[in-house]
Formats: C-alpha cells, sequence, structure tokens
C-alpha cells in the first residue's frame, strides 16, 4: 500500500476498488429488508464496529506518518500497537 492518502485520494481509490459491488450490495439490502431486524441488524452492526476499528487504527497512523514524513511502509511495530491502543481508546465514544 502506498504512502498517505488525503481525503480525495482515499475516497477516489475507494470508488475504484469496488469493482461493481454495489449492486451486490444493492440485491443484499433489498433482500434482508424483508426479514426480520434482529436477523440483519447484528450482522451489520459487526461490520460497521469493524469499520470504526479500521478507520480509527488508520487515522492514527496516518497522522503518525504525516507527522514524522514518513512512507507508511516504513512504520514501526510499536506506532501499530499505539494505533490500536488510540482505538481502544476512542472506540466507545464512537459507539
Amino acid at each position: 500500500m502506498q504512502g498517505c492518502y488525503g481525503p480525495f485520494g482515499h475516497d477516489a481509490e475507494i470508488k475504484q476498488s469496488n469493482n461493481g459491488s454495489e449492486p451486490i450490495l444493492q440485491f443484499t439490502l433489498d433482500r434482508i429488508t424483508a426479514l426480520p431486524v434482529d436477523e440483519w441488524l447484528q450482522p451489520l452492526a459487526d461490520v460497521f464496529t469493524t469499520g470504526i476499528h479500521s478507520g480509527l487504527q488508520s487515522a492514527y497512523l496516518d497522522q503518525h506518518v504525516k507527522h514524522h514524513t514518513l512512507i507508511f511502509d516504513n512504520v514501526s511495530p510499536q506506532t501499530r500497537t499505539e494505533a490500536l491502543f488510540a482505538d481502544r481508546e476512542l472506540f466507545p465514544t464512537f459507539v
């Protein structure tokens, strides 16, 4: 993975990487809307919380890389551990 993403660069990468998955997502959403809430809420909540964890850790690493003008691949294991701690501290706020 290449270095830092600006807010527009990352969005553009996400749009390029979906590779036609939006119709699949829409089909799945259309299918589950007829189901009882308890059958689809937990899987979607799991995806949402996974996204929060990923976003918090990525944001921490992104800021570290920008602050120290590093290449993303050169981030130390200690910094990655610090990102996990930042995630644990901030996650309850987002939930």
